[in-house]
């Protein structure tokens, strides 16, 4: 696994790095859609297509935003498909625009997908609609000028655990659901997991091992009275945190196996790469879950990377340029291939 850890703040990178080692173990030492219905030209870089049916959930049309390059690549690009957080009850695809831009202003086509919410209907509904934006996008690539067979999934908080199973999940039937396109692949090349849940069935577990550990606390936990993270880490339930008990239907510990991205990691299946990104003071999703999943692909012989960004919290904002030299690294565009041909 290659494990970077930027921006040094009260302890030293490789000190945190090391510290993680010790503490946790493992590897870190629908049908076709019409045309757009709004058109913009939102920045030279850029042209946005707002409000795309992609498909249908609970006989509703289920929406995304797609950024595209300008002027058009000549040939096809990769495409990132952006998907919010909210705890699984909030948000919307407006959330991820700033990332549909910036991916755009890159060369690549920037998607950010609707997907319906807990209080709309339970999971596995969220995951059912983001693959069948997969499967959209797969279906219409020459439409778009999407290269069909590299597509990035790139997701925050409830986003990550949601860009996770889509990589780990390809061909789970029950996960693929009726949202369009049917028989066209769900699969994604490359999977960006920032502060994703990736195990619910363990998760008081090991947040109260890791609150209790002295050594955790002096190296990641804000000087007191501001290290609530960890007494919000120490408290959590399945049964209390509201946005799992919505998506779960109040039976999150029966379904907490099924729902985990970590479940489905040793799956025979050619895994995607992995870019798990995590803050050192995230205060919503403890620092583990990514650490968890990236220790579980990386046995199975994945290709994981993982960026331990110190000193930030529950965002990505100072990772992108991390995530853009990753994206370019995996799927680089057109262009970039050519130049390293000899």
């Amino acid at each position: 696994m290659k494990t970077t850890a930027s921006n040094p703040g009260r302890a030293g990178a490789m000190g945190l790095l090391a510290a993680l080692a010790a503490i946790l173990g493992g590897a870190v030492a629908a049908q076709a859609a019409p045309a757009a219905s709004r058109t913009n030209q939102a920045d030279g870089a850029y042209r946005l297509l707002a409000d795309v049916p992609y498909g249908m959930g609970s006989n509703t049309p289920l929406l995304m935003n797609i950024t595209l390059p300008n002027p058009e690549p000549v040939k096809p690009v990769p495409a990132v498909i952006l998907l919010h957080g909210g705890g699984w009850s909030g948000g919307t695809r407006g959330g991820m625009m700033s990332q549909c831009f910036l991916v755009a202003q890159h060369g690549y086509v920037g998607v950010s997908v609707e997907y319906r919410l807990s209080g709309q209907a339970p999971f596995p509904a969220c995951l059912q609609d983001c693959k069948a934006a997969v499967r959209y996008l797969r279906a219409n690539a020459g439409k778009y000028g999407i290269d069909p067979d590299r597509i990035c999934v790139w997701g925050v908080s409830a986003g990550g655990h949601l860009a996770a199973m889509l990589g780990l999940t390809e061909n789970i039937a029950e996960f693929e659901g009726d949202g369009g396109n049917p028989g066209v692949s769900s699969r994604v090349q490359l999977v960006v997991d920032c502060y994703g849940p990736t195990d619910f069935d363990t998760w008081a577990e090991v947040v109260n091992k890791w609150a209790a550990d002295e050594q955790a606390r002096r190296l990641f936990a804000p000087p007191p009275p501001d290290d609530k993270m960890f007494q919000w880490w120490k408290n959590f339930g399945l049964t209390s945190d509201s946005g799992v008990v919505k998506m779960f239907e109040g039976k999150a510990k029966e379904r907490a196996k099924w729902g985990s991205p970590i479940t489905y990691a040793n799956r025979k299946e050619k895994l995607p790469p992995f870019l798990f990104v995590h803050g050192s003071l995230d205060t919503w999703v403890p620092l583990q879950q990514s650490i968890l999943l990236a220790n579980a692909l990386e046995k199975n012989g994945a290709d994981v990377t993982f960026l331990l960004k110190i000193n930030m919290g529950h965002n990505d904002h100072k990772a992108w340029p991390d995530i853009l030299e990753n994206l370019e690294k995996k799927l680089p565009l057109p262009s970039a291939v050519q130049e390293r041909t000899p």
